[in-house]
């Protein structure tokens, strides 16, 4: 299973920008606040469990592995700083339904009381993924001035299968038989949490004299032979510009980037 490309861009208003007594963002006592929707892309593949299709007396082989183009997608985004430098809590929440196009190939071995040999037949899908993913880290910077800071991330995500399933757009048809109807339904994961923990770094560089500044973010962990996973990949980055408007507002254009990549099986509770 691979959920790949999660890229939001972003024009947020960062609301409760502040700085006791330093001007920049992040010197001494400050907080952040973002809340908005977000643009996204997501695509990837990944690879179906066995699948319970039609009548139960038909053998069937389908191709697992499903695309996940670029679909549909609505997002909503909040997300916030607090600390006293050179410490900070960091925390996001990131809301995503999406719907991807797709198509599902199988054949089936038929009994000889169903007129025997094998059949088979491709249909349309539709891919449907509803998640939120939470993030919670701290960050604790080794360079903090008001030109710049960089610093260490410790913390994690929860990512949250809300659904994550597939519904055939098409009849399944074989010769003249309509083996699975258009409208069956299949759910390849119901409420599963992934939390995934996380290392990483942060930056930020001010202009002086232009309320302008940039940072960036990346963190990541690699585990293997976890449970039921024979290998977890995830990473998470993004970088964004931001235009300070006084001591209490700025706005923030921004890219995110996340990926997960699993291999194994994913089971829901």
């Amino acid at each position: 299973m691979s959920l790949v490309r999660f890229v939001p861009l972003l024009l947020l208003p960062l609301i409760g920008a502040c700085a006791i007594p330093g001007d920049a963002a992040w010197s001494d006592l400050h907080s952040t606040l973002q809340a908005g929707g977000v643009s996204s892309k997501l695509s990837g593949e990944f690879s179906l469990p066995d699948l319970d299709f039609g009548n139960g007396e038909l053998n069937q082989f389908i191709d697992p592995n499903i695309d996940l183009p670029d679909g549909k997608s609505t997002n909503q985004f909040l997300a916030g700083r607090f600390g006293f430098a050179p410490f900070e809590l960091v925390f996001s929440q990131l809301d995503h339904s999406s719907t991807h196009p797709s198509a599902l190939n199988a054949e089936w071995n038929i009994p000889p009381g169903l007129g025997g040999g094998t059949g088979s037949a491709s249909a349309g899908i539709a891919t449907n993924l509803d998640l939120a993913i939470q993030k919670l880290m701290l960050g604790v910077d080794f360079v903090n001035t008001p030109a710049g800071r960089f610093g260490f991330l410790l913390g994690a995500d929860l990512v949250e299968f809300g659904q994550f399933g597939l519904t055939l757009t098409e009849d399944v048809v074989i010769g003249s038989d309509v083996i699975v109807p258009k409208g069956e339904t299949y759910s390849v994961v119901v409420g599963e949490s992934l939390p995934v923990p996380l290392l990483g770094f942060r930056g930020d560089v001010a202009f002086p004299g232009t309320g302008l500044r940039i940072g960036g973010e990346i963190a990541g962990f690699y585990l293997s032979n976890i449970e039921e996973l024979d290998k977890m990949e995830y990473v998470d980055w993004d970088v964004n510009l931001s235009w300070s408007r006084g001591s209490w507002s700025e706005w923030t254009l921004g890219y995110r980037h996340i990926g997960l990549d699993l291999e194994g099986t994913l089971e829901a509770e």
